[in-house]
């Protein structure tokens, strides 16, 4: 993972945004059930806004959902500075995520917990939409003290500096280091 991408950025975190990886041309992804647990916790809370990503001919949901298809690293890592929660059945975009300081739901006895164990910074559910959705309420009701155990605000630089790069909004990665 590139913690020069996939870091924490100084912007607006917001809090009502569940971000789902959503490749269904992977069947491994569990697409379906992300798409079932969402549309219960989208029933719980019908002003939550779903942002997908992941698909380059985008989610055939249906409930209202903002698609980002195929994004760059760049475009994700904003993305996921800018989320509430992350919904992700894979190994790698969890840790993206979390790098991010986003919040992330993964399905018990999966790929997070192989790599982190039970206890780790992911928050686990059985595999099943409604506790996935359950899982990610509770995330959204208490994302600073969520069950993954990251922190969901921005981190500002310190003493003031700015980032030797940053991800503006088109998505691509800037340097403001100077030689």
């Amino acid at each position: 993972m590139d913690h020069d991408v996939y870091r924490q950025f100084p912007v607006e975190r917001h809090r009502d945004t569940v971000l789902f990886y959503a490749r269904a041309s992977t069947p491994r992804r569990a697409v379906p059930l992300g798409m079932l647990a969402l549309e219960e916790l989208r029933h719980r809370r019908p002003e939550l806004r779903v942002v997908a990503f992941g698909e380059v001919g985008g989610l055939p949901a249906t409930f209202p959902h903002q698609d980002l298809g195929v994004a760059t690293p760049g475009q994700l890592a904003l993305a996921y500075c800018r989320g509430t929660v992350g919904l992700c059945l894979s190994l790698t975009i969890p840790q993206e995520m979390m790098a991010c300081g986003m919040p992330c739901v993964d399905v018990a006895g999966g790929s997070s917990e192989a790599e982190f164990g039970s206890d780790g910074p992911a928050a686990l559910a059985e595999p099943d939409p409604v506790a996935l959705a359950d899982a990610m309420e509770g995330l959204l009701d208490n994302p600073v003290h969520g069950e993954s155990g990251a922190d969901p605000r921005p981190v500002a630089p310190t003493g003031g500096q700015q980032p030797d790069r940053a991800v503006g909004e088109d998505g691509h990665t800037t340097s403001s280091r100077t030689t």
